[in-house]
């Protein structure tokens, strides 16, 4: 793998590393095993609750687009009906009915909104 002897001067660093845990007393050592306890209990609590969490706001999210689409899906069949229901009740405009309601509009969207259409 590399070089002679590479293999055991990693495992000897690493047993140096820990070599601190073996002077430590014993209260020392419960206090850290309480202490990494503690920490595990704290990070597998949080991806637990993140989870269940997650879970919640998905299903809640599935849910709203369901009922979303077919409220829009209702909507859209309204406005055809609607379409259909005015045309039929109202004669179609004249060229002259219709060059006065784009005045009126210009006007209304110049004096509201300060902007005119090029003509």
């Amino acid at each position: 793998l590399g070089r002679k002897g590479e293999g055991q001067l990693h495992s000897k660093s690493f047993g140096a590393m820990l070599s601190w845990i073996s002077k430590l007393s014993a209260h020392q050592k419960r206090m850290w095993k309480i202490g990494g306890s503690v920490v595990i209990f704290g990070a597998a609590f949080k991806y637990g609750y993140f989870q269940l969490s997650r879970g919640l706001v998905v299903d809640g999210m599935e849910k709203n687009h369901v009922a979303a689409k077919k409220h829009l899906a209702k909507a859209k069949q309204f406005a055809q009906w609607s379409e259909k229901d005015r045309h039929s009740r109202l004669p179609p405009l004249t060229d002259d009915q219709k060059s006065q309601l784009r005045e009126y509009l210009d006007m209304v969207a110049e004096k509201q909104f300060g902007e005119s259409r090029p003509r």
